[in-house]
């Protein structure tokens, strides 16, 4: 079994690649965009949970 550090890790070592990535692709538009498109999934994913969660 993998550790949680592990994953934890990664994102935090991948996260800067991407983003120049992301920034020398389209600059801030593109980065801020994917940046709100991820944010507002995460955010109805947890909201569909919840409201799972509530009627049981």
């Amino acid at each position: 079994m993998i550790p949680y550090n592990f994953f934890s890790f990664m994102g935090m070592a991948s996260g800067p690649f991407l983003g120049a990535l992301l920034f020398g692709l389209g600059g801030f538009p593109l980065l801020f965009s994917i940046a709100a498109l991820l944010f507002l999934l995460i955010a109805l994913l947890a909201w569909r949970n919840l409201m799972s969660a509530q009627r049981a």
